[in-house]
C-alpha cells in the first residue's frame, strides 16, 4: 500500500476508533464518567507537581497549589477543555484528513467530515439524555462542534499549504 493511501486509511481508522470511544464514554453512567474525568485531572495535577519539582517552584502560589485549592473548577475545565473541545479537535483532524484524501472529490470529503462532526457531537449529547446521572447539553454540542470546527480548519489550512507547495514545485520543474 502506498503512503498516499496508507496515511488517510490509518487516519480514518483512528477517526472511527475515537468516534466509538466518544459514544461509549457518553453512554457511561454519571458516576463512572466522573471517575474518568477525575483520573485525567489527577494525571495533569501530578504532572504539574513533577514539573514544578524539577524546574523549581512549588509553595503557596504554585500552579499545583492553585489546582488543589480550586479542584472543582480545575476538574470542570479539564472535562470541558480536554473531554469536549480537545477530543473533538482531534477527531476533526483525523476525520478531515482521511475524508479529503479518500473521497473522490476533496470538497465533498470536507463537507462529509464537517457533517460527521456535528452528527457525532449531537449524538453523544443525545445519548447522555438517556443515561443515569448524565444530562445532554446544547452548550456541550456547541463546544464539541467548535473544537471540531477548529480541527477542521487547521487540517484544511495545512492541506492547502501542502497543495500550494506542490504546485510551486511543479511549476519550477
Amino acid at each position: 500500500m502506498k503512503p498516499k493511501t496508507l496515511f488517510p486509511i490509518l487516519s480514518l481508522v483512528i477517526f472511527l476508533l475515537l468516534a466509538v470511544v466518544l459514544v461509549y464514554e457518553a453512554s457511561m453512567p454519571g458516576e463512572i464518567s466522573s471517575e474518568h474525568s477525575g483520573a485525567v485531572s489527577n494525571v495533569i495535577q501530578d504532572a504539574t507537581e513533577k514539573v514544578e519539582s524539577v524546574v523549581g517552584g512549588g509553595g503557596e502560589n504554585s500552579l499545583s497549589e492553585k489546582i488543589t485549592t480550586n479542584w472543582s473548577e480545575f476538574a470542570y475545565m479539564v472535562r470541558k477543555g480536554i473531554g469536549h473541545f480537545g477530543a473533538f479537535l482531534a477527531l476533526a483532524v483525523f476525520g478531515t484528513y482521511a475524508l479529503i484524501n479518500l473521497a473522490p472529490n476533496k470538497a465533498s470529503g470536507g463537507l462529509v467530515a464537517l457533517l460527521l462532526g456535528v452528527i457525532i457531537a449531537t449524538l453523544t449529547e443525545y445519548i447522555q439524555l438517556h443515561v443515569k446521572g448524565r444530562y445532554g447539553s446544547f452548550d456541550d454540542v456547541m463546544l464539541d462542534s467548535f473544537g471540531y470546527a477548529i480541527g477542521f480548519v487547521i487540517t484544511i489550512v495545512i492541506a492547502l499549504i501542502i497543495y500550494l507547495i506542490g504546485i510551486h514545485r511543479y511549476k519550477k520543474q
